[in-house]
């Protein structure tokens, strides 16, 4: 842990951390005011490590003035005493941190940016060198907050509220900074600790939400680097039962803005600052990933146990495609069961912690749209925040890029902030689902016409086999509602319905699996709301979907319960 002591009335030592904060599906969290004046986007990547019963929200990413060692930061007390000034919040001087105070209801999401914005301060993803330089610092302010179907009880913000629970603490904080994928200051570290701790103690059952804050000055750089450039925060934040979440930041830092005689914008060195696009300095290949071989397959969530004979692999785990009957409108189909189950169990947890999140898949093309190489998975495999579901983000190249030179979603991170790459990018309406694979293994019957198809695509610098399950969507995608801002947010894919029936004793009745569409049918989707549902004899259920609904609702059938699977039908 780092500590400094301001010379101010706080008398004692305030924390210096840098942490903490799920991909907002790889998303970002608002905000485009822009250092030096210019607009530039600030952007989170959040990836999930288990199933944390809390998550950050409402981040503010500033420039404020800090000081320097020799001034014992005064600054930094100084502003950190204004960020709570409006008294819902207060320090606790004995282990720097800010806690709740006075009582105030959810939602918590958003409270720190009218504070930010009230006390002068600008979010942004984008500083001058001047504002990242002593005595200024970035600062980066967030809280975390309980999830959906959390506990609720007494906390300092109020009664029967919900609440991150004490025994959730201590949350450890371990942080890095790094400038072009040169780490630069790896020891941004902290911890905020159990409510029982503080004098008087917190609680008494936990808290409503819990305030982090950190901040980064180039003066504590372990490496001598010149101030401007593309950076990235990155901190993990684990509590007691090691959940938690790992937050990627990137940001940029410009060179110190002069304007000359003329009114002409030049940076510190005096040249016309421009974008590769502008006619500035290009270099499509300035950022390149070192091809590090086939991703380990033993870390992959999900695994193809049977290959192409027929015959089950020890060395894997975590499931199989095989062909399973079903029938639709009246009408027999067969499908391909994408799961970690055999046809005979329930198909749970097929799509892992990522739930329906539609993660991203970045594609490199040329100014018409042609592909350039393969595709960068958003997260890799076995990432906890890792969904099966991706949309398709195209990242247009400037004449000369070389295909396949970045092979990590984090080294995209920095090209595409760096002007010097000329890459743009933009979403789509298209979603695609690939379920990774152990490459040595096909599928049971072989590759036959509409399957899922074989392809790879890179993450973390690795290959990684995928088979995308085959859809109705232009180019074989999934069917889905258009985004209307497919950068921001990605589109809504469709979800169709299948019954999947047991008989007496919870026996299945094999091949009685029936979906509320026919593959081409108007509202089709291989991604599907399965009911278990139970019959008092397997010879008498429908084939439809209208009267498996009809003998629902007259008590015939029973549901037990819903889950989602990815179950393309055979053409």
């Amino acid at each position: 842990m780092r500590s400094l002591a301001p010379a101010l009335a706080l008398g004692a030592a305030l924390l210096l951390a840098a942490a903490c904060p799920k991909k907002n599906n790889g998303g970002g969290d608002g905000g485009t005011d822009g250092g030096g004046g210019t607009d530039v986007p600030f952007e989170v990547f959040l990836e999930s490590h288990g199933s944390p019963t809390w998550k950050p929200v409402g981040f503010q990413f500033f420039s404020a003035p800090m000081g320097d060692q020799a001034g014992g930061f005064i600054e930094l007390g100084e502003t950190l005493e204004t960020l709570v000034a409006g008294g819902q919040h207060a320090l606790d001087l004995d282990y720097e941190v800010i806690v709740p105070a006075a009582e105030h209801a959810p939602p918590y999401d958003d409270e720190w940016s009218g504070v930010v914005s009230e006390a002068g301060f600008k979010h942004t993803g984008g500083f001058i060198e001047t504002e990242f330089d002593q005595p200024a610092g970035i600062y980066l302010l967030m809280n975390l907050v309980p999830t959906e179907g959390a506990p609720t009880g007494d906390t300092p913000s109020g009664t029967g509220l919900p609440l991150i629970a004490n025994d959730t603490f201590p949350i450890t904080i371990e942080g890095t900074i790094s400038r072009a994928g040169q780490v630069v200051d790896g020891n941004v570290d902290g911890q905020f600790p159990a409510p029982s701790s503080f004098v008087p103690p917190l609680g008494p059952d936990g808290l409503s939400h819990v305030p982090i804050w950190m901040v980064e000055q180039t003066s504590f750089f372990t490496v001598q680097v010149d101030t401007p450039g593309i950076y990235e925060w990155q901190i993990q934040l684990l509590d007691s039962q090691g959940m938690g979440w790992t937050a990627s930041i990137p940001f940029t830092v410009s060179p110190e803005v002069i304007v000359d005689a003329d009114g002409g914008v030049v940076d510190g060195g005096g040249s016309v600052t421009k974008s590769c696009r502008e006619g500035g300095l290009c270099d499509p290949d300035r950022y390149s990933d070192a091809d590090q071989g086939p991703y380990p397959t033993a870390a992959y969530p999900n695994m193809f146990l049977r290959d192409a004979f027929g015959a089950f692999r020890a060395s894997n785990r975590n499931g199989e495609i095989i062909h399973a009957a079903g029938k639709a409108n009246d009408q027999n189909i067969d499908f391909w069961l994408m799961s970690r189950a055999s046809d005979s169990e329930p198909l749970v947890n097929v799509f892992g912690t990522g739930g329906l999140s539609v993660g991203k898949l970045y594609q490199f093309v040329d100014a018409a749209g042609a592909p350039l190489g393969t595709p960068v998975l958003e997260l890799n495999p076995d990432s906890g925040n890792y969904s099966l579901l991706v949309q398709v983000v195209e990242v247009e190249a400037v004449e000369g890029y070389t295909p396949d030179g970045i092979k990590s979603a984090t080294t995209l991170r920095f090209a595409r902030r760096d002007p010097a790459t000329g890459f743009v990018v933009r979403g789509t309406n298209e979603v695609r689902a690939l379920w990774p694979v152990d490459p040595t293994v096909d599928l049971q019957d072989g590759p036959v016409p509409g399957s899922p198809r074989r392809l790879t695509v890179w993450a973390d610098k690795r290959s990684v086999d995928v088979f995308e399950a085959p859809g109705t969507g232009e180019g074989d995608t999934l069917a889905l509602v258009p985004s209307t801002d497919p950068d921001n947010e990605p589109p809504t894919v469709l979800v169709g319905k299948m019954w999947q029936f047991t008989g007496a004793g919870g026996a299945p009745c094999g091949g009685a699996n029936v979906f509320s569409h026919r593959l081409a049918a108007t509202g089709y989707s291989p991604l599907v709301l399965v009911h278990a549902t139970s019959a008092p004899d397997c010879t008498a259920v429908p084939a439809n979907a209208a009267d498996v609904e009809a003998g629902i609702s007259a008590g015939t059938y029973t549901v037990s319960g819903t889950f989602h699977a990815l179950l393309p039908q055979v053409p």
